[in-house]
């Protein structure tokens, strides 16, 4: 089984980058818990830094990471900058090669993110962020998705969140040699309607007639053509009562009704 390590950037007492009402520790646990879903549901083993909203050291955080037994951490994040500032970037170690990296973003701009870069940076002790330098041998890309400081890209990501979630999960079973699922989505039921029915004919004039006597009465009344029937309908209603109350009433001003 394979292993990867979620890792929902700051938490608690750190919120993070705020702006346009949202925090940035919110939507990083959102998307990490996500993810560690999907991963769960390609046959990956996921260990996260943090499930809940809560406080970690940068060590802590670390130690998480390289304790974990996975070759490889997300890291989440929401940018932040001035407000022109807009679009996906991601993060490598100075040591990667920065394919993974690379992948997650092309994967990001797929779902709607302006492109920026996929980089790394270098510091006076070897890599300049720490969740790079001290997190051992796992390869840890840090992931922003978007500018919490850019009203554009908090509409999207309050819009779309799962979805650039998703799309970091493709990147990565692809990266790491695991056939990609897409998600299946529930199809939604149609809303079940109690229809009241006054007639069936061959003949559109028929019907026509019948809808004639029903206005007549002060029903509502239409024609509704299913294969070669014209059939009169007065009522559709989401609650059974109603339909039976329509077929009562129908019935004593001497008109056949019944629910369908």
């Amino acid at each position: 089984m394979k292993t990867i390590c979620i890792d929902p950037g700051h938490g608690g007492n750190d919120p993070g980058a705020v702006g346009h009402g949202v925090k940035e520790k919110d939507y990083t646990l959102k998307i990490s818990q996500y993810q560690a879903k999907r991963l769960r549901d390609h046959g990956f083993k996921v260990v996260m830094t943090r499930e809940a909203d809560t406080t970690l050291s940068n060590s802590t955080r670390t130690t998480r990471v390289k304790s974990s037994g996975a070759k490889v951490c997300i890291s989440n994040h929401v940018n932040a900058a001035s407000p022109s500032a807009s679009g996906a970037e991601t993060i490598h170690s100075i040591y990667s090669n920065g394919k993974l990296a690379n992948m997650i973003l092309n994967e990001l701009v797929k779902e709607g993110f302006k492109k920026r870069r996929a980089f790394s940076k270098k510091g006076k002790r070897g890599d300049y962020y720490f969740m790079h330098r001290q997190t051992g041998s796992v390869e840890t890309v840090i992931v922003e998705h978007g500018f919490i400081t850019n009203v554009g890209d908090v509409q999207k990501l309050k819009n779309n969140w799962e979805r650039f979630a998703e799309s970091d999960v493709k990147a990565i079973c692809k990266y790491m040699g695991v056939k990609y699922i897409p998600e299946k989505k529930p199809t939604p039921k149609p809303d079940k309607l109690y229809r009241v029915q006054t007639g069936a004919f061959s003949l559109r004039k028929n019907a026509d007639n019948l809808v004639k006597k029903l206005k007549k009465k002060g029903y509502d009344a239409i024609v509704v053509k299913q294969g070669n029937l014209y059939k009169v309908q007065t009522g559709a209603f989401k609650v059974r009562k109603n339909a039976d109350n329509l077929v009562t009433q129908l019935k004593k001003d001497g008109f056949e009704a019944f629910v369908v």
